[in-house]
């Protein structure tokens, strides 16, 4: 998790503009004080500068970054607020003010501030990085045409997570007029509902919403996790399969397209009965007896029909059909490169992929099978910022443990990449480093190679490797990273000291690890699933889904039904099937900790009130270093580490 804490997007403020050399000096002195982690001395320096120059936007802008790194979220959006009085299209003062008043629990009166530093500089990716991750939590019930044109520019822009956009993105097509006939229809019997619902398809709110950018970019782009949508996307696929099973032409091929892309990207996790399965059936056997015949308009059709509900890379034909159907459309190429070229491959960068250890534990094995059939998480978009030495990170993050670090190039440990995104995160984040990314699944590693090359990344070894037996290697690390890895394994603990012994005298580790307290929830769903003894295969992953989503609206249990995982069938089987899961106690941790004699240097938080709310129990205890107090807090805010603890040691 990346801290968004910082400057104008990186940590670091603007250069100063506008004030005598004197001035300037003392701002860049104050700014290389911020930069090294010494946000209190800056903060005192950018005092007695706004002191000496009250007018001077940039001076109350620097200020603002310091205090907000010093934990003073809310004298930094007073400081903010000013400098914007004082130059109301800075930029960069609207986005520092939006991260602040996000941080500080205030997320559509920071979303002004995000929409209005992207509007005044829509070229910076930052300012739609912070953007996009403001718009995650929010829903709105209104669509005006400037908030639509905002969030079509943001699914075009390079170097963002478009995941971070489903939830807005849909609640603005359900606030489109005149689809609450739609979605009625869509959650009625089929057999009383399909007639309406197609008669609706061909109306004006159908046809504007089968050509709504909006709503295909969510389709194509995004995995959906709203259950109403998803329920809609549903019938419109039977809707569609129906008639092109009655030999009607597929009209509307965009809309198959994005259904095609959403049902790739979710692993076909949605419901289909049983005369969808015969139609699909028929549908398959007319691949294999018709593909030589069929025109590149009618394969087309056929691929775009059998892609809403099956991988075409995986049906015979399929493949020889698609050579001779390309550059029939826009939206049959994006399903043929999503569905056959790019599996194609995984498969080939799998076979060559290199093994310096061997899997011998059978709880490894286990759950390499497991990511082998299901790879997890499979990603679409990442969100890409400027690198820094690992030196910076580290002081930006705790800048009461500063100590000496080792000068770059440094050598980096991923150790369960998955299917690269991780990896991925660590060349962004650290400037010049070399990364060994090692994981137990070729499928997943193959996934996370090809998407470094597809986006010009050089510096990762993607290499299959179990962890308990990479204490072989000769390699040393200057960091290693482990998110959502270590509890998978049988021992933990075994794992978690093997990646010790790898680290350099001084080295970081980073760890990712499930929180008992905060998993209460999840760990009901996977008994529920346990009990009534769902097989982890598609069809079961489905069936669990559908009673999970059949319990009544206030059991707990189907809360579950909420996270994003749920919404594919590799998620769901991580997050509810997985064969192998732990979960960990910071007094736990803390003995763990000891026992590998290594120094916590702290928890690596997103949000400004967990932090304020640590130091206001807590506020001799700057570095936020007790664990002790840490699970005081947590137990009074058990949702505190939901999505894992993430921490920090080093090795003395």
């Amino acid at each position: 998790m990346t801290s968004r804490s910082g400057g104008s997007g990186s940590g670091r403020p603007p250069p100063p503009t506008s004030v005598g050399a004197a001035a300037l000096n003392a701002l860049r002195d104050a700014a290389a004080l911020l930069r090294h982690g010494r946000a209190a001395e800056a903060v005192a320096a950018y005092r007695r500068i706004v002191k000496a120059h009250p007018d001077n936007p940039e001076a109350h802008h620097n200020l603002g970054v310091a205090l907000r790194a010093e934990g003073h979220g809310e004298e930094a959006v007073a400081a903010y607020r000013r400098a914007i009085e004082l130059r109301p299209g800075y930029s960069a003062a609207h986005h520092n003010l939006g991260l602040a008043l996000d941080a500080g629990g205030r997320p559509m009166e920071a979303l002004k501030h995000h929409f209005q530093a992207y509007r005044l500089a829509n070229d910076r990716a930052d300012f739609a990085q912070a953007l996009a991750a403001a718009l995650r939590p929010v829903r709105l019930k209104t669509a005006s045409p400037a908030v639509v044109e905002g969030m079509l520019g943001l699914f075009s822009a390079p170097d963002i997570d478009r995941q971070d956009l489903m939830g807005v993105a849909a609640s603005l097509v359900l606030a489109r007029e005149g689809l609450g006939d739609a979605l009625a229809l869509s959650a009625a019997p089929w057999d009383k509902a399909s007639g309406k619902l197609g008669a609706w398809l061909k109306s004006h709110a159908g046809k504007a919403l089968a050509k709504d950018p909006l709503f295909l970019a969510l389709l194509s782009e995004t995995v959906l996790s709203e259950e109403r949508l998803e329920g809609l996307v549903v019938a419109l696929r039977r809707l569609l399969l129906e008639r092109v099973s009655a030999n009607e032409a597929l009209s509307d091929q965009a809309l198959a397209g994005a259904i095609a892309c959403q049902g790739f990207a979710n692993n076909y996790a949605a419901p289909e009965s049983g005369e969808e399965t015969k139609a699909v059936d028929a549908q398959v056997w007319k691949l294999a007896r018709e593909a030589l015949v069929l025109d590149a308009e009618a394969a087309g059709e056929l691929l775009l029909t059998l892609g809403m509900y099956r991988p075409l890379g995986r049906l015979s034909g399929a493949a020889e059909l698609a050579r001779r159907a390309r550059r029939s459309g826009k939206e049959l190429e994006e399903v043929l490169r999503r569905q056959i070229d790019e599996p194609a491959q995984e498969a080939e960068l799998a076979r060559a992929m290199q093994s310096p250890t061997p899997i011998e534990d059978p709880v490894s094995a286990a759950v390499r099978r497991q990511y082998e059939e299901n790879p997890y998480p499979r990603w679409r978009s990442i969100t890409r910022r400027p690198a820094r030495p690992l030196g910076e990170v580290v002081a930006s993050l705790f800048p009461a443990a500063a100590a000496p670090i080792p000068a770059p190039p440094h050598k980096v440990l991923v150790a369960g990449c998955g299917t690269g995104r991780h990896a991925l995160n660590v060349a962004f984040r650290y400037a010049d480093c070399d990364i060994l990314a090692v994981d137990l699944s070729r499928a997943s590693l193959a996934y996370g190679l090809r998407r470094a090359h597809e986006l010009g990344v050089d510096n990762i070894r993607f290499r299959q490797a179990d962890i308990l037996n990479l204490g072989a290697i000769e390699e040393r690390f200057d960091l290693i990273e482990a998110s959502g890895v270590l509890h998978h394994m049988a021992e933990p603990l075994k794992g978690w000291t093997v990646l010790a012994g790898l680290l350099k005298p001084g080295g970081f580790m980073k760890l990712g690890l499930y929180s008992k307290l905060a998993r209460q929830g999840i760990a009901a769903a996977r008994s529920f699933v346990t009990k009534n003894k769902f097989p982890a295969t598609a069809d079961g992953i489905r069936a669990a889904r559908a009673a999970i989503r059949a319990l009544k609206a206030d059991d707990p249990l189907r809360k579950v039904a909420d996270e994003l995982d749920f919404a594919s069938i590799d998620g769901c089987r991580d997050l509810l099937f997985h064969v192998q899961e732990s979960c960990f106690t910071l007094p736990g941790i803390a003995a763990a900790i000891g026992g590998l004699k290594l120094d916590f240097l702290g928890f690596e938080i997103a949000d400004d009130s967990t932090r304020a709310a640590y130091a206001k129990l807590y506020p001799d205890d700057r570095a936020r270093i007790d664990l002790e107090r840490w699970r005081k807090l947590e137990e009074q805010r058990p949702a505190t580490f939901r999505t894992m603890y993430q921490f920090w040691c080093r090795r003395p």
